[in-house]
């Protein structure tokens, strides 16, 4: 669209990632109660499948950033996430390596079929990826990786799927976390079991994974003021506990890209014009709609 149109522009102008950082980072989930999903050693070995500099590469033409944790890559949160860096490394999540996976894989019981699929009594992992609009780009790259790692994936854009991931009816999905800006307590809480729903039953947070220690831990992470030097400590034996199991697998941080028509109307909010953020759909229209100056007087 930029390329195509000298009028358009973006929070970054017409350069760089033409949008910005917000704080929904991306992960693949899983129905975590349904088998092979319920297996953390399948989401592991999934993990070691996805390439994810290669979908910053094609996915969003190398405008882009990867995740390895589901939190927004902020500087408050940085604080937190910059003391986890040797367990980040110790899980492997974010490596890209097809070995790993399969032994994994085969670790567990799994073998090829004939059509490059692994296969456990009978079944491949099926992955039909629910996805949103906004996730077409990246869907496509995703489960072309998984497929050449073995697993039998595709993706589909359907007008319930914000239904299907809440009911727990599809077992694999990309959604995002609404959780942390400065206090990690926020997406950690989003993993707790209180919110696991039977599958068929609505969920408000659907990744339908249970670990007790890890529920203890976060209860008292939400007992605990953000300026305590305990909130590190709870959130580092946490964290260990989420890496290890993997619940979801982070792929990209992600980004606010929305184009500007400046053929009648200049000002838009920009990373040099911060006056608001360019998500209008947070009742935000009015800021702007007052900031913007006619092209042309």
């Amino acid at each position: 669209m930029v390329e195509g149109n000298p009028k358009i522009t973006s929070w970054t102008g017409r350069d760089g990632a033409l949008g910005y950082l917000d704080w929904w980072p991306i992960s693949l989930g899983f129905n975590n109660l349904e088998w092979p999903f319920s297996d953390p050693q399948v989401r592991r070995a999934i993990n070691f499948a996805v390439n994810r500099d290669q979908l910053v590469e094609v996915g969003w033409q190398g405008s882009g950033t990867p995740a390895k944790v589901p939190f927004p890559a902020f500087p408050p949160i940085r604080r937190f996430t910059d003391g986890i860096q040797d367990l980040i490394e110790q899980s492997g999540v974010g490596v890209y390596d097809i070995e790993k996976s399969a032994g994994l894989m085969e670790a567990g019981g799994w073998q090829k079929n004939g059509a490059g699929m692994w296969e456990k009594d009978g079944k491949t992992v099926k992955m039909a990826i629910n996805i949103f609009g906004g996730f077409q780009d990246i869907g496509q790259v995703l489960v072309v990786q998984l497929q050449r790692a073995g697993f039998d994936a595709s993706f589909r854009q359907i007008s319930d799927a914000y239904d299907q991931m809440s009911q727990g009816e599809a077992r694999a999905y990309i959604t995002g976390h609404a959780g942390s800006v400065r206090d990690p307590y926020f997406t950690m809480r989003l993993y707790h079991s209180r919110f696991v729903q039977p599958t068929g039953t609505a969920a408000e947070h659907f990744w339908r994974w249970k670990n007790t220690d890890y529920d203890a831990l976060v209860d008292e992470m939400g007992r605990t003021a953000p300026d305590d030097p305990r909130l590190h400590e709870l959130f580092r034996e946490a964290m260990a506990i989420w890496l290890n199991e993997m619940p979801s697998v982070p792929l990209l941080q992600w980004y606010h890209r929305i184009p500007h028509n400046e053929t009648y109307w200049t000002n838009w909010p920009s990373a040099e014009n911060p006056y608001i953020n360019s998500a209008y759909w947070h009742r935000t229209w009015l800021l702007v709609l007052l900031g913007l100056q006619p092209a042309q007087t």
